[in-house]
């Protein structure tokens, strides 16, 4: 399902005594043991060697409300606020999700993720579109849409964290994350 490459010259800054937690979910629906093993790769650069600081992004909208029994759909727009490279993008819902797909949009709409059929799988999984070179331009005035679509087989409406929509990924030059609730960050 892909990996979030950084290219030779960029990396992440970490802070002295910072900590990075890894977040995995295992859902055994057998009658037998599971046995897992989550790896991580990565290694320290010294500063003189790094040409471009990467962080990390997450656009969503917590505010998505899924009726019962039905199909339904929404989504967010958010924007990085300045010009960005976006080396990878990666998409997470769970397991009521139907599709998802994202768009950068300024004078058009260019389609820059895209999951036509949806599998729950991916939810601990997510699929990651890896961008090559220097990554996608994104100006800061472009925006980053993210449209899912969904069906609740269940007799209650779902919101968020029981469903999401969110994007997430890696740019460039970006020395802290940046993130983006539409639902909470949105005027009014």
């Amino acid at each position: 399902h892909g990996r979030m490459v950084l290219p030779e010259g960029k990396a992440v800054r970490v802070e002295e005594g910072q900590r990075y937690v890894f977040q995995s979910h295992y859902l055994n629906t057998s009658d037998h043991a599971l046995l897992v093993r989550d790896l991580a790769w990565g290694r320290l650069s010294p500063p003189e060697e790094v040409q471009d600081w990467v962080a990390a992004f997450g656009f969503n909208n917590s505010g998505i409300q899924l009726p019962p029994q039905q199909n339904s759909s929404d989504g967010f727009s958010c924007s990085f606020g300045t010009d960005v490279h976006v080396l990878s993008i990666a998409g997470h819902m769970h397991g009521y999700g139907l599709s998802m797909y994202g768009e950068q949009v300024n004078t058009s709409r260019s389609r820059i993720y895209d999951l036509p059929t949806w599998d729950p799988s991916w939810r601990d999984a997510p699929q990651i579109s890896n961008f090559p070179g220097d990554g996608l331009f994104v100006a800061a005035t472009d925006g980053i849409e993210g449209h899912c679509s969904w069906y609740n087989s269940t007799d209650k409406p779902l919101g968020f964290p029981s469903e999401m929509c969110v994007l997430m990924g890696l740019a460039w030059p970006l020395e802290e994350a940046v993130a983006c609730d539409s639902f909470r960050d949105s005027p009014g």
